[in-house]
């Protein structure tokens, strides 16, 4: 059972880079090849983007400061 499951993740591993060479390895020509390798980069550009954007640890408006939250915080709690 072990061995599945470790097999079945160095596959998950091997599986993107091994089938971009693949996709690579197909071209006949090489500006066919430069297309679907800019698309992959510019996909992945976006994504990392896209999470660092969104999965930071700041989740709250960076343009409210400390100070100003604490004074909310405080109404907040006398109210």
């Amino acid at each position: 059972m072990s061995s599945g499951l470790a097999l079945r993740e160095f596959l998950f591993i091997v599986a993107a880079p091994l089938s971009t060479l693949v996709g690579l390895a197909a071209f006949e020509t090489w500006w066919s090849a430069a297309i679907f390798a800019s698309a992959i980069a510019g996909g992945a550009y976006l994504a990392v983007r896209r999470h660092d954007k969104h999965h930071r640890s700041e989740a709250y408006d960076d343009r409210v400061s400390a100070e100003r939250m604490d004074r909310a915080r405080e109404s907040l709690f006398k109210d």
